[in-house]
């Protein structure tokens, strides 16, 4: 058995949530760059769009060194191979949507009969 606390004093310990300190690299505070700047806190990308254009982007650009190196097949220009990319990507976009959707529909379906059988048992069988 362990020791009881029960004459011990209390000690107030700071909360875990003081002890969470800051991930960003020493390199970019503002202590250790006092002749510059410190980096605005929202780098983030606002523009929606833009993932998808750098993908793009990085598609052509990898397709381009194909073809430079030799590697396209005959007869499919380099717009060609980029429609089929992007075709490609909407595919794989629809499959991941539809996917989700069915394992929301089985969960919400499980649910359902779950509070239906429990709602039968509670107020049905009393009778």
């Amino acid at each position: 058995m362990g020791k009881s606390r029960a004459h011990q004093p209390y000690v107030k310990r700071p909360s875990p949530l003081q002890q969470v300190h800051s991930t960003r690299p020493l390199s970019q505070l503002p202590e250790a760059n006092e002749n510059q700047a410190a980096p605005p806190a929202n780098d983030l990308v606002r523009d929606p769009q833009f993932w998808k254009r750098l993908s793009t982007a990085v598609h052509r650009a990898e397709v381009t060194k194909d073809v430079e190196r030799g590697s396209q097949m005959s007869g499919t220009t380099n717009s060609t191979l980029n429609d089929e990319w992007l075709a490609q990507q909407h595919r794989e976009k629809r499959h991941c949507r539809v996917l989700c959707a069915s394992i929301s529909g089985v969960v919400l379906v499980f649910v359902i009969a779950t509070a239906v059988v429990g709602w039968y048992f509670t107020k049905v069988r009393k009778n």
